[in-house]
């Protein structure tokens, strides 16, 4: 529904799927970090020691993990998305569940 999500119709998949899931991830880590920071606002007096304490106390290897987590998850979704696209919903469907067309043996 948001056509400049869909910048690269008309060039190689990966162009879609990296601009895609750098769009996403950096939505993700903005919401992460927003929600991390809103835990310690109630704590602290004010939006700015809020942040003070957010950097002072955050386990950043966790932080980083889940978000290169995210990002993988995110390109995954991209490039399933991306190919739904191209191929048509219905044969993915049919790829992953199936039933696969059958071949003539006689062939």
């Amino acid at each position: 529904m948001l056509p400049f999500i869909n910048r690269f119709p008309d060039k190689p998949l990966i162009w879609n799927i990296a601009c895609k899931t750098l769009m996403y991830a950096f939505v993700a880590l903005v919401v992460h970090y927003l929600e991390r920071l809103y835990d310690h606002w109630n704590e602290a007096s004010g939006f700015l020691d809020a942040n003070a304490l957010l950097w002072s106390s955050m386990n950043w290897p966790r932080f980083w993990a889940v978000q290169i987590l995210l990002a993988t998850l995110i390109f995954m979704y991209c490039v399933i998305a991306e190919l739904a696209r191209v191929i048509g919903h219905e044969r993915l469907k049919r790829m992953f569940i199936g039933p696969l067309p059958v071949k003539d043996a006689s062939v």
